[in-house]
């Protein structure tokens, strides 16, 4: 009980210190993004000590990390003053600078932290009791997770030693390993007690941070649309529950199927759906316990979308100076720390927030904006991989190009796979494609399109057989991109059509390329890629 309390502490610390900095540099969002605080400030410190051990002008040490929580403790207390400075003073050697317009009333601010705080606090709770009933370090992949924290731990610069081989360097993507690591070293926990509470701090972090962004996104829906009522939390309560609590249909099949449930019921097989290739999901992730690295990246990757629906809202910080530049180098460390921490995340987040940057340039407000907006989304990116180039230097990714698949399902194997991983969510958004229509001024005639494109649709794909699926996906990718870029919707809608689109994209590559890596030539060769990008297709 007290070392969880202590991992709880440590996390509210943390929050709390970058609580300021998060309202400074997400603080155009609605609710002011301050739910994403504890994850900003967790990689923050991280980043910190990473820097100083892997230039090894700071070793890590315990006295190197609580330094490292200090500074963010400063920076967000210099972050608190500048928010409650009032408009510039004049000077008379220079030209006198228009007062701020005064904020405009948040009423989201309050309802998001404050529901984002108690989702962090019982899920962390309910985690942990979970975890507790399965304390054993063992199977699967946690001793290796586990020899990845200890490595850490045990070593003053980084990369890190390697567990298994005397002398060499840990070539592995270890940066989320390492923001646990300092957890449990801050802590003083038992090693295996750290690890088991981990995963439910990694639980907790992505509940706040998922409830924060489906908060922050309907807030910014409620206000371009003033018809919706459904109150922000109630929104991000369902995020929750659908995207972190809920598996896929599979398992609910795999209920119905069983003679005497719960008894003989096989929780992992909702897990291995396609053949040859792993469909995980967030809860049968945590119910696995494995502090891998596609887990740990759960809550960082959140966070890039945070900023990223930023840039599609509202665009790039224009001023005060200071501010832009604490908001370009934190979302560039914010991105670019994925693939230090999972590099599958990287390419998917970057390509997000280059979408989210292109949405941007096709609202009204960017015009005059276009080359600012540019260069500022060039400067973030080419930063997200300075800020980390000692791990680019370290670091040999055992991937070998891409290949083609060619092996594919049958068109009805095909459909049924994807209905089984993903028809909760298609169920959704066709539930709220329906009440959109519904509503428009002419609701028949786009009852009418959408069955004469279903039908058209359904006839050419028919005779495809293994590509239909390809075909299929693309046409919807193909429906949601002209949704996200149509000008004559707002601005918060279109963002959520992009948002599909990025989950489809995940979906429809897998069926087009695959990584190369050491499965390549085999039934298994596009495992990881389905597994990899098939994750973030949830998000």
């Amino acid at each position: 009980m007290t070392e969880a309390l202590r991992f709880l502490a440590i996390a509210e610390l943390i929050g709390l210190a970058a609580l300021p900095l998060a309202g400074t540099v997400l603080g155009r969002l609605p609710g002011a993004g301050l739910g994403f605080a504890k994850p900003l400030g967790l990689l923050l410190v991280a980043w910190l000590v990473w820097i100083g051990g892997s230039l090894e002008i700071v070793p890590y040490t315990t006295a190197s990390a609580i330094v490292a929580v200090v500074v963010v403790a400063l920076a967000g207390l210099a972050c608190a003053l500048g928010l409650r400075r009032g408009p510039p003073k004049q000077r008379w050697w220079r030209a006198p600078r228009p007062a701020p317009e005064p904020r405009a009333p948040d009423p989201s601010r309050w309802p998001l932290l404050i529901g984002a705080e108690v989702v962090f606090v019982v899920t962390f709770c309910a985690m942990a009791l979970l975890v507790a009933y399965s304390p054993d370090v063992w199977n699967t992949e946690k001793p290796m997770d586990m020899g990845f924290v200890n490595a850490l731990n045990q070593s003053r610069s980084f990369p890190p030693h390697d567990p298994w081989l005397a002398g060499a360097d840990l070539n592995y993507y270890y940066f989320g390993h390492l923001v646990m690591a300092l957890v449990v070293r801050l802590t003083d926990v038992e090693p295996s007690r750290g690890y088991n509470l981990s995963i439910a701090l990694v639980f907790a972090l992505t509940a706040a941070a998922l409830f924060t962004l489906a908060g922050t996104l309907w807030a910014a829906m409620r206000a371009a649309l003033p018809d919706l009522r459904r109150s922000p939390v109630v929104v991000g309560l369902v995020a929750v529950v659908a995207v972190l609590v809920l598996g896929n249909i599979a398992g609910g099949r795999e209920l119905l199927q069983t003679p005497d449930p719960p008894h003989g019921y096989d929780w992992f097989a909702p897990s291995r759906v396609v053949p040859g290739t792993i469909n995980e999901f967030p809860w049968f992730s945590f119910l696995l316990a494995d502090l891998h690295a596609h887990v740990l990246a759960l809550p960082f990757t959140l966070l890039a979308a945070g900023f990223s629906v930023q840039v599609a809202l509202f665009g790039p910080r224009a001023r005060p100076r200071l501010r832009t530049l604490l908001e370009t180098v934190v979302a560039a460390i914010s991105l670019g720390a994925l693939y230090a921490i999972n590099s599958w995340s990287y390419p998917v987040m970057a390509g997000v927030f280059a979408a989210a940057l292109v949405l941007w340039l096709r609202s009204p407000a960017a015009e005059g904006e276009e080359l600012r907006s540019v260069r500022w989304g060039l400067l973030v990116l080419a930063l997200s991989i300075v800020l980390m180039l000692p791990f680019y230097l370290s670091f040999d990714p055992a991937a070998d190009g891409f290949g083609l698949v060619s092996d594919r399902r049958a068109l009805g194997d095909f459909l049924s796979d994807q209905a089984l991983l993903y028809g909760l969510f298609a169920a959704l958004v066709a539930i709220a494609y329906a009440g959109r229509v519904a509503a428009s001024s002419k609701p028949w005639r786009n009852v009418i399109w959408l069955g004469v494109l279903l039908i058209v649709g359904g006839s050419l794909l028919a005779p495809l057989d293994d590509l239909a699926g390809v075909w299929g996906l693309a046409l919807l990718l193909a429906v949601a991109l002209h949704s996200a870029l149509s000008r004559r919707l707002a601005a918060p809608e279109r963002v959520l059509w992009l948002l599909i689109a990025c989950g489809l994209a995940c979906v429809l590559l897998p069926e087009v390329v695959y990584v190369r890596d050491a499965f390549d030539g085999s039934d298994l060769e596009r495992m990881n890629t389905v597994f990899k990008f098939g994750y973030h297709a949830w998000l």
